[in-house]
């Protein structure tokens, strides 16, 4: 494969990720070369970048200025969830639990309507690939 179709696949397949991965432990399983894996995952960074936010700002033994952090963190991430980030729904799953004991109404109730989304594009996605099955022109069937 070329280097533009490969461009073009991993485009694809970033689009298409929203179906095929529940979750980011999901690339392992799907690709098996390391480096689409490391492409894939690069595309998916914003996914990611939160785990770490999150579990950063709201260690149970933080640093006295990650507790001034927090608030910006949870803003960050109701922006984030507004403007259609995460791409995957266990990804805003496992948010809202890591979140669970922190008062963040607004946050997570982004990260549920972003979840929401998501299984709407899923469906979306899946039905648009599904195509009727056409007749070959000129093919006899046995």
């Amino acid at each position: 494969m070329d280097a533009k179709g490969r461009h073009d696949w991993k485009r694809f397949d970033t689009q298409a990720a929203p179906v095929i991965l529940d979750d980011l432990s999901d690339l392992k399983l799907w690709l098996t070369v390391e480096r689409d894996r490391d492409a894939m995952l690069e595309r998916l960074k914003r996914d990611w970048i939160l785990f770490d936010l999150v579990e950063t700002a709201f260690d149970p033994a933080p640093e006295p200025a990650m507790l001034e952090l927090r608030p910006k963190v949870l803003a960050l991430l109701e922006k984030y969830a507004n403007e259609r980030i995460p791409l995957l729904f266990g990804t805003c799953d496992r948010l809202l639990h890591d979140l669970e004991d922190v008062e963040a109404d607004d946050a997570k109730t982004a990260l549920r309507r972003r979840r929401e989304e998501i299984f709407a594009e899923r469906k979306q996605i899946t039905a648009a690939a599904k195509s009727p099955e056409w007749p070959l022109a000129g093919w006899i069937k046995p």
